[in-house]
């Protein structure tokens, strides 16, 4: 199942007939050198694109003061607890939240 967010933005997608790739992270996690990767393109710290509000997080991982190696082991393991939806066009990526950011990133790669 995709978060609200998620079907938001698959929705703006479909209607502005935008093509595009999804990737279902849940189904195909991404290894640790394509979160790396991500988290380059993104321009941000590993734990910005952890959703650290998850229960899961909060009881296994939040009172471990995790290395971002760590980080990225636990989102390989765990790729629930990625934020989303994470667009990517060539070398840049955004977390697409709140949706004004998606929709800003979308329309500046048309």
């Amino acid at each position: 199942s995709f978060c609200s967010k998620s079907n938001c933005a698959l929705e703006f997608l479909e209607t502005e007939n935008i093509p595009y790739q999804l990737v279902d992270i849940l189904n195909n996690p991404l290894s640790k050198e394509d979160l790396e990767k991500l988290v380059r393109k993104l321009e941000v710290p590993v734990l910005d694109i952890v959703r650290t509000n998850e229960k899961l997080f909060q009881e296994e991982f939040s009172d471990k003061n995790l290395s971002n190696e760590e980080l990225f082991l636990v989102l390989e393991a765990n790729p629930e607890l990625l934020q989303r939806p994470i667009l990517e066009f060539n070398e840049e990526a955004v977390v697409g939240r709140p949706f004004e950011v998606f929709k800003t990133f979308v329309e500046a790669h048309q």
